[in-house]
């Protein structure tokens, strides 16, 4: 009698045991030869992997545009502290409530444009040429072609809308002109 339990046991283990080992070998090999799914990374739960990328991709940033000048992107350090990642959490949550609110005057989006105008505006020597003719800051909401960005030359968005503006008030008579 131990003799069959024991060889009894030893099938349902070496069974267990190729159920649970073979069943995500099978699972991988399949995603691995599978053409549905293009992703380098088959096992990575992170949705930067395991996402499919959308071919046009929207996002919110700061520019300076002038009358006859180039626009220029407004850095991150001239409106907010923190990372990349933080700072586009900020202006995005921002951006929300502000459209929420009824496109009313929304504070902490208003206090990112005027402050990012008013850094700009102080500014001297090498950063002061980089914006230079640029009147005002405008929050704006761009869309672009990725695979156009990326592997091509061609940076210019699919549209783009402007949120909220600001001036840029550089001289004191300009500054003392505008509204409180």
């Amino acid at each position: 009698m131990f003799d069959q339990f024991s060889r009894r046991g030893a099938l349902v283990v070496i069974f267990l045991t190729a159920v649970i080992v073979g069943h995500p070998v099978v699972w991988a090999s399949h995603l691995l030869q599978s053409d549905t799914n293009p992703d380098s990374f088959p096992l990575s739960t992170y949705p930067m992997f395991s996402s499919s990328v959308p071919e046009v991709y929207g996002l919110h940033h700061i520019v300076a545009v002038g009358r006859d000048v180039p626009e220029v992107r407004v850095s991150k350090r001239y409106w907010t502290v923190g990372g990349m990642n933080q700072a586009r959490g900020q202006l995005d949550k921002a951006v929300t409530a502000y459209r929420r609110s009824g496109r009313r005057q929304d504070e902490v989006l208003r206090g990112f444009c005027e402050k990012a105008a008013r850094r700009i505006a102080r500014l001297d020597g090498a950063a002061r040429e980089e914006f230079a003719g640029t009147t005002k800051v405008q929050i704006v909401y761009s869309k672009y072609h990725l695979k156009k960005y990326f592997l091509s030359k061609d940076k210019d968005p699919i549209s783009r809308r402007v949120v909220l503006s600001c001036p840029i008030l550089r001289s004191p008579s300009e500054r003392a002109g505008a509204e409180p």
